[in-house]
């Protein structure tokens, strides 16, 4: 066995560490490691949004900002327009319009800066957040679907105009929507008939499978809209479904940018808003590639009143193979057919919903940007519900940005609410992606917290899977500001203003070193927790499952990843870059999509170990008698057709499946130990990240009482 050293780097001071290492010779992989350590390289060290509050900006105050960056150790910034909401005496100017002429000065420069200092520069693409602007057509902003009822009492003959939708002129109280209206009509410039449904109101608010839903368009006549109906005996709800522009604006824009938020779910809306974007920047900039701005950037999905998109019947029918119009009422809360059904076509309508953004914004998103030579970054791992309408499985969406970005709330103190890091780590290991960044440190403190509150905050995200930090925020202040400046209403606020600022190398350099040595290798974790089918779906933050215990780490995996990218070879389930699982968990469910138990015949069969209950149907509506008794005959197989109150485990192939049997049972059954063992009065004393390459072993290992980290390298 070749000898291992244990070198354990304790943050100190920069001088102990260095000494320390210069001590140990060490080989060239080594060496190179430690060079990295020393010096973290850009891609290494914390960036911060940058906001121009109001649009506004200083061409020698980005020159300053960024030299005191590059001097500090950081490595870059989001460029940001943005409004504020603290301005009430209306203090800050209106700066110019978002990739205007003079907006676009301001971006040059900058970039012109980066490319001197070396620094990395991202640009948030549009005035606040979401995608977005005043180069939106109505046709392409964030979408909604309205309805107009009437209600008649059968039998009768029914022989009337059912009329427009009604369309809200203000979201959230008083903030007014961007609706464009027809001058004539009122109705909005754009918009498309849906369907026009009815269905008998049936005390329960369901829908018999005696009495079907009946698709009126074909009794509505083309020029007056008059529709005629024989209507049968009962109460009737008759309703006209409309898909129209919500007319939703960005969430606070600086003062002379405001626009429509897209529709994320349009492959067109996506592509219209890029082409305006990068023709804009190439007017400016030239070849965009090779320079130091390398991404665009989209924060959290907030577009709260999109629901539709123009296209989505068609769509739906092409991927389910049945039309949604007959179940537009379940989207009311009715019932139709029975429960089960509703469920079934639910999970069809969700799940196509998620489909769509993440095909048509993200991924073309990435490969649009890609083609100009910048990447596409985003956070899209939510925060979803009760906090946002985000209706996407988060694994998937983030798999497919070139870089996937989370987000966590410095709560003052309280390190027990951290937010959207681990479903960000696990979508990187997962889908091959080396950086985990996050939004870190998001408050309302602004001031008032400085590196010793946050540093605890920071270990546990670093213990999460974290490995590069992207500061809210770090403030523009031109010179007419004044001190400390103008500011973004949200935050912890770090920048060249603040009172430790001239300190603050040490806490930028501690950062940069763990991303630097947390970026190496491969994640190791015993366990693949698989979430399921359904969507949206979101990674919840890193916990200790009771059924695994301290000492094991894991990773949370879908359906795409357990389809496309799990093999099996040595007993163990792989994914192509080499990382590797000992077992694979499925959730407590009695649904399964019959491609994945399919695949799990298979990985069976070849030596997997498989951790779950028997399920028993599949989830969606489309063919679901023959998906059902699919999923029951290979339950059959991997389960095996036995009682199991009495067996836990049943061989298939070379491989188990389990179940009445906790997950860490199992790993101990298969001689997989704890990966971190330690002796405490406290059960959760520890918390820790393990990476590892072809030569070493990396962790980074955090005391949650003491607020220490003490990262190590095993070689």
């Amino acid at each position: 066995m070749k000898e291992r050293i244990i070198l354990i780097f304790l943050f100190i001071s920069i001088s102990l560490v260095t000494a320390f290492a210069q001590q140990k010779p060490v080989t060239q992989t080594k060496k190179t490691l430690e060079t990295g350590f020393i010096d973290p390289p850009v891609i290494s060290r914390p960036k911060a949004l940058w906001p121009w509050v109001n649009g506004n900006f200083s061409l020698s105050q980005i020159t300053f900002e960024m030299e005191q960056a590059k001097l500090k150790r950081m490595g870059g910034f989001d460029i940001w327009d943005v409004g504020t909401t603290v301005d009430a005496d209306k203090i800050v100017p209106d700066g110019p319009p978002f990739l205007s002429d003079p907006s676009l000065q301001g971006i040059r420069h900058a970039v012109e800066e980066g490319d001197r200092l070396g620094l990395e520069i991202g640009l948030i693409n549009s005035s606040s957040w979401n995608a977005g602007g005043s180069w939106v057509k109505p046709e392409h902003g964030a979408m909604g679907l309205f309805k107009k009822d009437t209600v008649i009492t059968g039998p009768a003959v029914f022989n009337a105009v059912i009329l427009f939708p009604i369309i809200p002129e203000a979201r959230r109280g008083d903030n007014k929507t961007l609706l464009q209206r027809d001058a004539v009509t009122g109705f909005p410039v754009y918009y498309k008939e849906v369907g026009i449904i009815a269905h008998p109101l049936n005390a329960d608010s369901s829908i018999g499978n005696a009495t079907p839903v009946i698709d009126l368009q074909k009794n509505r006549a083309a020029t007056s809209g008059v529709i005629t109906w024989n209507v049968p005996a009962g109460q009737w709800r008759i309703t006209r479904y409309v898909c129209a522009p919500t007319g939703q604006p960005l969430m606070i824009p600086s003062p002379l940018s405001n626009g429509l938020m897209l529709d994320h779910f349009s492959a067109a809306a996506q592509e219209a808003n890029l082409a305006y974007i990068f023709k804009r920047l190439k007017e400016t900039l030239g070849n965009l590639k090779n320079r130091s701005l390398k991404y665009l950037y989209e924060d959290s999905y907030e577009v709260n009143s999109a629901v539709w998109t123009p296209l989505l019947p068609e769509e739906f029918l092409k991927k389910t193979g049945y039309s949604l119009i007959p179940y537009l009422p379940v989207l009311d809360g009715y019932t139709i057919g029975s429960k089960e059904t509703t469920e079934r076509f639910l999970y069809d309508f969700t799940k196509l919903l998620s489909d769509l953004i993440i095909n048509n914004h993200y991924a073309k998103g990435r490969q649009l940007s890609e083609k100009e030579g910048l990447g596409f970054y985003a956070e899209a791992g939510g925060p979803g519900k009760p906090i946002h309408n985000v209706p996407f499985e988060d694994l998937k969406a983030l798999g497919s940005l070139t870089v996937p970005r989370g987000e966590f709330w410095n709560r003052h103190g309280d390190l027990n609410k951290l937010q959207i890091i681990k479903g960000i780590a696990s979508a990187a290991h997962i889908y091959n992606q080396r950086y985990v960044e996050a939004e870190a440190f998001t408050s309302v403190w602004l001031w008032q917290e400085g590196p010793a509150e946050l540093k605890p905050l920071a270990d546990r995200a670093m213990c999460e899977g974290l490995n590069r930090f992207v500061y809210h925020t770090f403030p523009h202040t031109p010179p007419e500001s004044g001190n400390p400046g103008w500011v973004y209403n949200f935050g912890t606020l770090i920048n060249t203003t603040n009172g430790w600022w001239p300190k603050s190398e040490g806490f930028h350099q501690y950062l940069g070193r763990c991303s630097y040595l947390l970026q190496q290798g491969e994640f190791v974790g015993d366990v693949a927790f698989y979430y399921g089918d359904e969507a949206p779906n979101f990674v919840s933050p890193k916990h200790v499952p009771a059924t695994l215990g301290l000492g094991y780490d894991y990773d949370v995996v879908n359906t795409d990843v357990i389809m496309n990218r799990m093999t099996v070879r040595n007993n163990r389930i792989y994914l192509p870059q080499g990382q590797f699982y000992e077992v694979l968990v499925l959730p407590q469910d009695e649904r399964i999509n019959p491609l994945v138990i399919k695949k799990l015949e298979q990985m069976a069969a070849a030596g997997a170990t498989i951790i779950g209950p028997k399920p028993k149907r599949s989830y969606g509506l489309y063919n679901h008698a023959a998906n059902d008794s699919q999923v029951v005959s290979l339950a059959n197989k991997l389960w095996g057709n036995v009682d199991s109150n009495r067996v836990t485990s049943h061989t298939y192939g070379k491989g188990k499946v389990n179940w009445g049997k906790t997950v860490r049972e199992v790993l101990m059954q298969k001689g997989i130990t704890p990966d971190v063992q330690f002796q405490s009065n406290q059960n959760d004393t520890l918390d820790y990240n393990h990476r590892r390459t072809s030569y070493a072993d990396i962790y980074l290992i955090r005391n949650k009482r003491l607020m220490l980290s003490l990262p190590a390298l095993f070689v």
